[in-house]
This record gives structure tokens, C-alpha cells and sequence, in this order.
């Protein structure tokens, strides 16, 4: 599961505001998300000058397990490490279609096996990370699996330092984890983080993001910040953004349906 604002807002929101309408251990209760206020739309890290990142998230409110009472089955199935958040980087983004596994190793199955939550049988290979071939090689931790944070403000005060060292040059987007099995959630997170070790730019790939505006125009930011204005009535802009999302960005003119002809670009801001 993946949580967007604006994908059924109304029902995210009824959950967000009543964590206590649910019970801990049958899989109604609220998984707390990690927020990311306005996040750059295209930020560079240069490691020949630090490769440490910070970034930062908020959270809606304190979610903490329950303590084990043996009288009350709604503690009975919280794994250990549970309702904690933990950070990621990918190689590339993905469409909201296909959603990233909801594990990130069969150790984190086998703990949900033990509180009885899951089957194994029903986990496919490709709803583990470790075990997922299409994202092999592609998927990086931020934070450890054994440093999941507990869901507190003071936790989420401290932000995230990301030690980019190792990380392959070029562009990564950074996703949230909430793990509270079986329903494991992922935040997303706007924005492109691209890694380089120098000022050259013809030593990394080229890395792109797209910001939209209330007034249906995109914005295409590049790492080196050119930037090209969009214009595009609201068709237009899901149109072009369904196709960023699926990383086969072409740059061509818009159509306008209403004057029968096609748009030319217009550069600049």
C-alpha cells in the first residue's frame, strides 16, 4: 500500500484523525504514515564535498505498540519492532499500479509468521525486496532494518542523515516505510535526489523531475536546474505526468484540442 495525499483523501483522513477506532491486531488499525512537507523538486548531492544528506519528515501523530497483556487480544500480534518507520532510496520511481513489495526480507516475514498474522505460502518471491528481481539492484536502505524509528515527534524531529556513500551516481527517489505487518505502508515522498562526485556533469547521467503548479503548467527541473515551462490545460498535465511517471518522459509540443493545433513549448519561468 502506498500513501499519496490525494488518493482517497477522504477515507486517509478518517483513518489518520481515529487511531483508536481500530483494534492493534487485526489489521484495522490506521497505519501512521511519514509526511514530507515540501521536499526540493531536484536536489544535488556532491560527495567530493559531503556525502551526507539531510532531509526531513513530520509525522500526523504518536502511534507506539501497545504493551503485551496476555487479557487483551488486540496486543497479541504486534511483531516486536513494530509500527516503526524506516527510510529507502530506488534507482527510479514507479507507477502507483504497481507498488512496491510489501516486505523488505523474509526475516520481517518470519516475524509476522510468529504472531500468526500471515501464511508464508501466500508471499510471493516478488513481494520481498531481497527476493524481487525486478528491483534488484535498484532498492537501497537510508536507515537499517535494525534502526527502525519509533513513530514520536521527538523521533521524527531528528530528521534523516543519509550517508549516500556507495550509492551508485545518478538520480534516486526516497520513499517512507511504515512496517506494521501485515499491512506494511510506503510514504511517498516528491522530488529527485541525484548523487555525484564532481562538478562535472558529463560524468553522471542526466536526472529529471517534473513539478506541477495550480495552474496546470509543469515544470521540468534538471540536475544542472534548466528548467522549461510546460503549458498545458489540466488533460495535458496528467497526461504528461502518467508518462514522467513510467519513465518515458519525451519533451515534444502540447496539444490543444480546443484551437485544432499544436502547442509550441515555451522556455524559461
Amino acid at each position: 500500500m502506498r500513501f499519496h495525499g490525494g488518493l482517497c483523501g477522504a477515507t486517509i483522513a478518517l483513518l489518520l484523525l481515529a487511531p483508536s477506532l481500530a483494534r492493534a491486531g487485526d489489521g484495522l488499525h490506521p497505519r501512521t504514515p511519514a509526511l514530507f512537507e515540501n521536499p526540493p523538486c531536484m536536489t544535488i548531492v556532491n560527495r567530493s564535498v559531503d556525502p551526507v544528506l539531510h532531509f526531513e519528515y513530520t509525522i500526523p501523530y504518536e502511534d507506539l505498540k501497545p504493551v503485551y497483556n496476555p487479557d487483551d487480544p488486540a496486543t497479541w500480534h504486534e511483531v516486536d519492532d513494530g509500527r516503526t518507520h524506516q527510510f529507502f532510496a530506488f534507482c527510479r520511481d514507479h507507477d502507483p499500479q504497481n507498488p512496491l513489495p510489501n516486505w523488505i526480507t523474509w526475516a520481517d516475514v518470519d516475524k509476522a509468521v510468529a504472531k500468526d498474522l500471515i501464511d508464508p505460502m501466500n508471499i510471493p518471491d516478488s513481494d520481498v525486496f531481497e527476493t524481487n528481481a525486478d528491483w534488484k539492484d535498484c532498492w537501497f536502505r537510508i536507515t537499517a532494518d535494525d534502526d527502525r524509528r519509533l513513530i514520536t515527534f521527538a523521533e521524527a524531529a531528528k530528521g534523516v542523515d543519509w550517508d549516500t556513500t556507495g550509492l551508485p551516481v545518478g538520480g534516486h527517489v526516497v520513499e517512507g516505510y511504515t512496517w506494521e505487518p501485515w499491512i506494511n505502508i510506503w510514504s511517498f515522498r516528491t522530488g529527485v535526489v541525484k548523487v555525484v562526485d564532481s562538478d562535472d556533469l558529463a560524468a553522471s547521467p542526466p536526472a529529471l523531475a517534473l513539478e506541477d503548479n495550480q495552474d496546470y503548467t509543469l515544470r521540468w527541473r534538471g540536475a544542472a536546474d534548466e528548467r522549461l515551462l510546460l503549458g498545458g490545460r489540466r488533460r495535458d498535465h496528467h497526461r504528461l505526468l502518467v508518462v514522467h511517471r513510467h519513465r518515458q518522459a519525451r519533451v515534444g509540443p502540447l496539444p490543444d484540442r480546443r484551437a485544432g493545433r499544436r502547442r509550441p513549448l515555451r522556455s524559461g519561468l
